[in-house]
């Protein structure tokens, strides 16, 4: 975790608070640095890489072929910094800049045994700016809400100090650190880091909590003697853990510190009332001479809703008082510079939905120039990313192996997908509910498919190249019938790409036809099924200005020129109603007929369906 190269963090607390024994009383900006970069120019040579895929040649490429899509709900986050709510309202704003030359981490006041591991396991010297904003505040045990770009240090921002408050009375029982990360994988992630931070500390153990695994062996060991002192997991895990029934719950009486990590992610992905739960939970569990929790809040964002959150988790097991402002720093990692990295160069193509799998593949065929080249593709829906990946299987994209990760991928394989983390070659997919925070270094390219939920999951998804100062390539692809998200684009530095020729895509249809015809024709049907749901949500039909129609009319098409299906598969009549497309022109419902029958006793009525003789 290097030094960032970005803007110096700019800190807003209460006027002449405190903050690790420094004593600031004057509002300042903080200076803003602007992250040097240079990029090479990418660009697509079509004819010659299409040619080359239409003689036969197996592309040995590095680019990802299994993808998905950050599904975001709500509204674009905003970049600045939302009217504060609830106890943080009343905060007096002001503004500091830390010192010029970035903090060492010899410079904290660390427990020996957790500086020991941290220079072992992260041989970093210099603080990057959120670290640099917050740690000193948090090791202090004031509250911390903080907006950070993923990539940016935040993981040890919030371990740093949650570890040492736990570790400094390593024999107080049961749980005394929750950590709350919208996704598996980000959640599996941030308890290897806290393994390797408790590597010099045999007296407090980390267990990370995630749906699709046991919650048994999960209640077995909060109920043992030998209970966790720090817990990771998902919103919906946890849940399960603490109301579920399991007389697990007792574990968490004194719980002295609370993160919620990518915040505006578990909002956009649903999860404000199971995290609210979690809270309420984490409120009634707690033992009546308990002090309040110190919560850490992290986010890309802080809107309002992020802020509200905040609010509602940060007043522990007490009431808040009126001292309670004193105790909440906001910092700002982010500032004003330039939403993207600036080390990322961006290219939008926009073509006829037909064109679109040629458009794919000839951008992964330029990216492999770089034989170190390692890509991340979303597409819009899960089933659309099990098609594409298997497609560029048999096209021999992606390298020996493309990585597939979505929501409907059982765990162990999602699991998989960290694969990634360590290969230089081949690529990973991550599919709407998966994205946040996942850290997979070294990537040098993102290639969107569609148009994404909005600005920021489109903002969000760049994040995963570009990192630590590298330079970093951004495609975004979309049908003529897209067109219009551009507008929530405007103000980004993106390049308008000319669209593959016609007689360069027509070289490439063979071959298409060719691998698509030799997958499973379910897989497409799947996928058309998929996708017209995602494109059949109210926020997807507000955002690109579609009425029903437009979104099955979009659906079609790009069923047609991506999956190959000639005509549109028929769906379920129920499937159908849910989506509100139920008498839609150009989508078939299936017939089927049900009957009823008698049955005797107490068993149901109704068992499955049956033809009506």
């Amino acid at each position: 975790m290097p030094a960032a190269s970005g803007p110096v963090a700019k800190v807003r607390r209460k006027a002449d608070a405190p903050i690790a024994g420094k004593h600031r009383t004057a509002a300042t900006k903080g200076k803003r640095r602007n992250a040097e970069s240079s990029t090479d120019g990418k660009r697509c040579k079509a004819d010659a890489g299409c040619r080359e895929l239409a003689a036969g040649a197996a592309a040995s490429t590095g680019a990802a072929a299994s993808t998905g899509a950050a599904a975001s709900t709500g509204a674009a986050a905003s970049t600045g910094a939302a009217a504060s709510s609830g106890a943080a309202a009343s905060s007096a704003a002001a503004s500091a800049s830390p010192a010029a030359a970035s903090a060492s981490f010899s410079s904290l006041p660390l427990l020996a045994t957790l500086r020991l591991a941290l220079s072992e396991s992260f041989p970093f010297e210099q603080l990057t700016p959120v670290q640099q904003a917050t740690i000193p505040a948090a090791l202090a045990g004031r509250d911390v809400i903080a907006r950070a770009r993923t990539g940016s240090g935040k993981t040890l921002a919030f371990l740093l100090p949650a570890i040492q408050r736990v570790a400094a009375d390593p024999d107080q029982p049961g749980v005394r650190a929750v950590l709350v990360s919208p996704t598996r994988e980000l959640a599996t992630q941030t308890g290897a880091v806290c393994e390797a931070l408790l590597s010099h500390m045999p007296r407090v153990s980390c267990r990370c909590a995630v749906g699709g695994t046991s919650v048994h062996g999960d209640v077995a060991a909060l109920r043992g003697s030998l209970c966790p002192g720090i817990l990771v997991g998902t919103p919906g895990r946890l849940n399960d853990l603490l109301s579920g029934g399991h007389g697990a719950a007792s574990a968490f009486g004194r719980v002295a510190c609370l993160v919620l990590d990518e915040a505006d992610q578990l909002l956009a992905l649903g999860f404000r009332r199971p995290v609210e739960a979690v809270v309420a939970s984490l409120r009634r569990a707690a033992h009546p001479a308990a002090p309040p929790w110190q919560t850490l809040l992290f986010s890309a964002t802080l809107r309002g809703d992020v802020r509200s959150l905040a609010a509602a988790a940060r007043r522990g097991c007490a009431p808040p008082t009126a001292a309670e402002d004193d105790d909440l720093l906001v910092a700002d990692a982010i500032g004003a510079e330039a939403p993207t990295n600036a080390a990322v160069e961006q290219a939008v193509t926009v073509s006829p939905p037909a064109a679109l799998a040629a458009e794919l593949v000839r951008t992964l065929l330029a990216l492999r120039s770089d034989p170190a080249a390692k890509v991340i593709v979303y597409a819009g829906a899960a089933r659309l990313v099990s098609f594409l990946a298997a497609l560029c299987r048999r096209m021999g994209l992606g390298g020996s192996a493309p990585l597939e990760l979505h929501a409907r991928l059982p765990h162990a394989e999602r699991a998989s997908a960290d694969r990634l983390s360590s290969r230089r070659e081949g690529g990973g997919g991550e599919q709407r509910l998966f994205t946040p925070g996942l850290d997979y270094p070294d990537v040098t390219a993102v290639v969107q498919l569609g148009a994404p939920p909005d600005r920021a999951t489109y903002i969000h998804r760049l994040g995963r190249t570009g990192r630590a100062g590298a330079a970093g390539v951004g495609h975004l692809l979309l049908a003529e019938s897209e067109a219009s998200f551009l507008t929530c684009l405007g103000g980004l530095p993106l390049t308008r790409a000319p669209p593959l020729p016609p007689a360069a895509a027509a070289l490439l249809e063979p071959r298409l036809r060719a691998a698509r015809g030799a997958l499973p024709a379910s897989l497409a049907q799947e996928a058309y099924a998929s996708l017209l749901g995602v494109c059949s949500e109210p926020g997807c039909l507000r955002r690109l200005r579609w009425s029903k129609e437009d979104a099955v009319r979009h659906t079609n098409a790009f069923a047609a020129g991506v999956l190959g299906l000639a005509t549109p598969p028929p769906l379920d009549a129920a499937a159908l109603q849910r989506m509100g497309l139920a008498g839609v022109r150009g989508v078939a419902a299936k017939t089927t007929s049900l009957s009823c029958f008698s049955v005797a006793g107490n068993a149901p009525r109704h068992k499955g369906r049956c033809d009506l003789g």
